[in-house]
C-alpha cells in the first residue's frame, strides 16, 4: 500500500514536471517535450533551446528546493518530537 502511494506520487511529480516544461509563452505539446528530453537532436533548435536552456534548469531547481524544504520540515518535526512543529516554534520564520 505504501509503495503504491509512493509510485502514484512519483508519477504525479513526473507528470507535473512535464506539464511545467510544456507550458509557457511558447507552448509545446507533451509529445514534443518528451521527444526533446529523450532525443534532443530530433526537435527543432528553438524547442531544444527553450526546453534545455531555459525551462529545464528552472523546473529542476523547483524540484530540488521542494525536496529540501520537505526534508527541513521533517527534521524539525523529528528534533522537536512534535508532528505539528513549524518554523514559528523556533522563532526562525
Amino acid at each position: 500500500r505504501k509503495q503504491l502511494l509512493l509510485a502514484g506520487l512519483a508519477l504525479a511529480l513526473l507528470l507535473s514536471f512535464c506539464v511545467d516544461l510544456a507550458l509557457g509563452p511558447a507552448s509545446y505539446s507533451l509529445d514534443q517535450v518528451v521527444l526533446a528530453l529523450v532525443s534532443p537532436g530530433s526537435v527543432p533548435l528553438q524547442v531544444r533551446v527553450v526546453l534545455w536552456d531555459i525551462r529545464l534548469p528552472i523546473a529542476l531547481m523547483a524540484v530540488v528546493v521542494g525536496a529540501a524544504l520537505s526534508i527541513a520540515g521533517a527534521q524539525m518535526q523529528t528534533i522537536l518530537n512534535n508532528p505539528l512543529a513549524s518554523p514559528f516554534t523556533l522563532g526562525i520564520s
